[in-house]
């Protein structure tokens, strides 16, 4: 960072206190720029928020109320995708659980992933995320391509009949 000199500091910040479009443009976060997902033609937040080790909390601890402040003040600048995993700890129940308790759940555009081998063990692991996010959960994934044929075919066939 280059140091610069205080009376420059000064005069600049004096300029952005009292010019209204530099204020504006400096200290007012704009809107994220957005992508349309072409099979359902949603809109979406190019960049989301990921949960790893972050919201990995316990839930009686004063992080989980830290993280209730960060979900909140993600959604009222403009956030909308949360990615998450069962590899995450406690990520996707926290996550499920401020945003329920935020009334956040039908604002978040939630992802998670599956990450376990076997048809049955993937299955379930898909519903306990459902379970724990509370939320609909738009982006179901493999995590690291683990067991990737198996879970492929599996999304498949639930996307189909109308499970995801």
């Amino acid at each position: 960072m280059q140091n610069i000199p205080r009376r420059s500091f000064l005069q600049l910040s004096a300029m952005a206190c009292t010019t209204p479009w530099l204020r504006k443009s400096l200290f007012e976060m704009s809107k994220p720029l957005e992508r349309i997902i072409p099979s359902s033609g949603e809109t979406i937040p190019m960049v989301g928020m990921g949960s790893w080790l972050t919201f990995d909390v316990d839930r009686s601890s004063s992080r989980k109320e830290n993280m209730g402040q960060v979900l909140s003040a993600f959604v009222q600048h403009g956030g909308k995708v949360i990615d998450s995993s069962p590899m995450y700890g406690s990520s996707e129940k926290v996550i499920g659980d401020l945003s329920e308790a935020l009334n956040l759940t039908d604002q978040l555009w939630m992802a998670t992933k599956v990450w376990t081998n076997g048809e049955q063990s993937g299955k379930d692991q898909i519903a306990r995320s459902q379970s724990l996010m509370r939320g609909t959960i738009r982006l179901n994934q493999i995590h690291n391509l683990r067991d990737l044929r198996i879970h492929y075919n599996s999304l498949s066939q639930m996307k189909e009949e109308g499970q995801l």
